[in-house]
């Protein structure tokens, strides 16, 4: 699977794990059957070289600048796609139109997902906040911003407004069952790019990775957020699927896994080159293995709990800077900087 020319950024399985979305720096974002080689190109794959996906659909038009994310719904109607437009657009899979703009950032959208049931977005952005938690609910009601306190990991509770200053923020919540302009939650802490968001399964707490070298938990019903200092720049954070535990990938080298409740380190994860490109790791579907790209082009997968490489895969050029993991099969798609995606299957 390509992207056209440039990099490959994202690649992503649909809920059900039949198709995937690609895209990259050529502003158009791909739904491809990576199951399905494309009947056109039987009998001109050369030696050595993989068989082309069949391509499904080409979503383009909007993005004016390069597609860093995408995030589809559970029951795969509907997609949303981010980047340097400072934007993100919700799609329509079947006619391909956009059917929702949403703006608001400063900067470029670095990373996005959805929220239980769909009903709510969130986005992740290199916007400047200032080290505080802002919570806007469905009826406008601030919960005031608290100053972050300095530790390796610390729970903060919220605490109700005596003043209100306008400033950047950082991490998004959008309702999009409303045509609302305005966000319906802003969190605001971050001290650099967020780099990542995800939602744990629970539903009702959300993980931000962030380049100021913490993972920050906001725990919505509870008003509380719990900040782990991993004293490096975090470029993607993800959550077990039993959410027990946090996997953080940092440069440097080192995938860092962590307890959520605690924040003490579990285990970590070495081997992989990661210097200065932006990275995923992500947790098998099993959470049986570690598994992340390398700025060598190899992927490397680790036994969770020995904390050993028990395998890398071998066939990109240049970075893999993005993966997603089947979800419930053995399978995993790779993104790489030389413009390609590829399933992996036994």
């Amino acid at each position: 699977m390509t992207v056209g020319q440039g990099p490959s950024f994202v690649v992503r399985f649909t809920g059900d794990g039949k198709y995937c979305l690609v895209a990259g720096q050529d502003r158009t974002v791909r739904l491809y059957n990576p199951h399905r080689a494309d009947p056109d190109k039987e009998g001109t794959t050369k030696a050595g070289e993989l068989e082309q996906a069949l391509l499904v659909k080409s979503y383009a038009g909007p993005h004016g600048y390069e597609v860093l994310d995408v995030a589809v719904l559970a029951d795969n109607s509907r997609f949303v796609s981010c980047g340097e437009d400072k934007a993100a657009f919700l799609w329509d899979v079947s006619t391909g139109a956009v059917v929702r703009r949403i703006q608001g950032h400063e900067q470029r959208i670095n990373s996005c997902c959805f929220g239980a049931e769909g009903s709510v977005l969130f986005t992740a952005s290199y916007d400047k906040g200032r080290g505080g938690v802002t919570l806007y609910n469905k009826i406008c009601l601030r919960v005031y911003l608290v100053a972050l306190q300095q530790s390796s990991h610390c729970c903060i509770n919220f605490s109700p407004p005596t003043t209100h200053a306008t400033r950047a923020q950082t991490v998004r919540a959008w309702d999009m069952r409303s045509r609302n302009r305005s966000p319906i939650q802003t969190l605001e802490g971050c001290k650099d790019s967020a780099t990542s968001v995800c939602t744990a399964p629970s539903g009702d707490e959300v993980v931000v990775g962030c380049v100021d070298g913490k993972v920050r938990t906001y725990d919505l019903r509870g008003a509380r957020v719990h900040e782990d200092d991993v004293h490096a720049p975090v470029t993607h954070a993800s959550v077990s699927h039993d959410g027990n535990c946090l996997l953080v990938t940092c440069l440097g080298g080192i995938v860092r896994l962590l307890e959520k409740s605690s924040g003490s380190q579990l285990n970590t994860y070495t081997g992989h080159l990661h210097k200065s490109y932006r990275m995923e790791s992500w947790l098998a579907n099993t959470d049986a293995h570690v598994i992340s790209g390398s700025e060598d082009g190899h992927v490397y997968i680790w036994d969770i709990v020995e904390g050993k490489v028990t395998r890398t895969l071998k066939h990109h050029r240049r970075p893999v800077c993005s993966m997603s993991y089947h979800p419930s099969e053995p399978m995993l798609l790779t993104a790489s900087y030389d413009g390609s995606a590829v399933l992996w299957a036994p």
